[in-house]
């Protein structure tokens, strides 16, 4: 099952590369980290980790129970003390704005200003 989990994240940077995509990776249990190809790494992970490779306008927001805490049960392989889990992704420019802006300058200029206001609203 890690040999699969492995080489699924693997592709999916493979895949995700270069593009408006925004993967996420949240594991749990034991994972060894040998390296990337920025930095040299080798580290060692038994619990719970998340990798995370947005782009711009992206957040994430967790609740954590104030008393217990994150704890993970290697015999059940279960998370407790986490209420929620959120992940938001706003607009993001991509090729597509590339796209617009060879065919009209101005539509691309309102959509970023458009983008740039639904980014800073209050929620």
């Amino acid at each position: 099952m890690r040999k699969i989990s492995i080489i699924a994240f693997a592709a999916l940077i493979i895949f995700c590369a270069g593009c408006s995509h925004n993967p996420a990776v949240f594991t749990i249990g034991k994972q060894v980290k040998l390296g990337t190809t920025e930095y040299g790494e080798i580290s060692y992970i038994n619990g719970i980790a998340i990798v995370d490779c947005s782009r711009e306008n992206s957040s994430w927001e967790m609740e954590i129970d104030d008393n217990d805490g994150i704890q993970y049960d290697q015999k059940t392989g279960t998370v407790k003390g986490i209420r929620k889990i959120r992940r938001t992704i706003g607009r993001q420019v991509t090729g597509y704005l590339v796209d617009l802006a060879k065919v009209d300058k101005y539509l691309a200029v309102e959509y970023v200003k458009e983008n740039a206001k639904e980014n800073t609203k209050e929620e």
